[in-house]
């Protein structure tokens, strides 16, 4: 019998989701010989995470601006 399978967890978060996508990514063939490696690649991780959030926020209100125009003023 084959069940249906939702696209993602629905008790997860959306910003969860990609952030886990994001990070199993990042950290496939890693090794990590010492914690502060740990401690460096979790905080590029962050900052990398957070950066593509708010550079495509940007993109989708100029997205936004620029099809609602007429509407906007």
């Amino acid at each position: 019998e084959v069940l249906p399978h939702p696209s993602r967890f629905p008790n997860l978060p959306l910003t969860d989701f990609h952030f886990f996508r994001l990070l199993v990514n990042f950290l496939i063939q890693k090794r990590f010989r010492k914690q502060e490696d740990i401690e460096n690649a979790i905080q590029q991780i962050l900052s990398l995470f957070h950066i593509r959030r708010i550079n495509n926020f940007v993109i989708d209100w100029q997205k936004c601006t620029e099809h609602y125009r007429n509407y906007l003023k």
